[in-house]
């Protein structure tokens, strides 16, 4: 069986070794998850954006932003894969200022919980974390 068309794609870009990508410390990241569907109308309404399901038996993974050449990420539904909060820590980019409340807000609503609330990284910007649908412990960073 062939891949889904979007991971075909990815997957021929990758090799094809036009990527800048090479360069860069991330290309990909996925966020695991134990309900794809779930995790889907979480993060889609999260981010503001139509989160599509490909099935790459036995993975399904929803794409939560793909461009070439730059760093992109999935939810992923694999044998053996769990969420939770151990392991590599995810930060998602909520925007400047006030951006990220707007975010947080959003978290709240959605239904997930906040276990860091906005705090402050100097001159860098702000952070706050939250645990999503899955059992994953992520944050939002906004620069100020």
């Amino acid at each position: 069986m062939s891949p889904e068309p979007f991971y075909a794609d990815y997957i021929e870009w990758f090799n094809s070794g036009s990527s800048d990508v090479v360069n860069k410390v991330f290309s990909w990241i996925e966020i695991p998850v134990q309900d794809i569907e779930r995790a889907a109308r979480f993060y889609g309404q999260l981010l503001g954006r139509e989160v599509t399901i490909t099935d790459v038996p036995p993975r399904r993974m929803a794409t939560l932003y793909f461009e070439p050449n730059e760093v992109g990420g999935s939810l992923l539904q694999s044998p053996g894969v769990e969420p939770g909060n151990q392991g590599a820590h995810v930060y998602l980019n909520a925007g400047r200022g006030s951006d990220l409340e707007a975010m947080i807000e959003r978290v709240r609503t959605l239904g997930a919980e906040i276990v860091v609330p906005v705090t402050p990284m100097g001159n860098d910007g702000r952070f706050a974390s939250f645990r999503d649908t899955e059992g994953n412990i992520l944050s939002l960073f906004a620069e100020h």
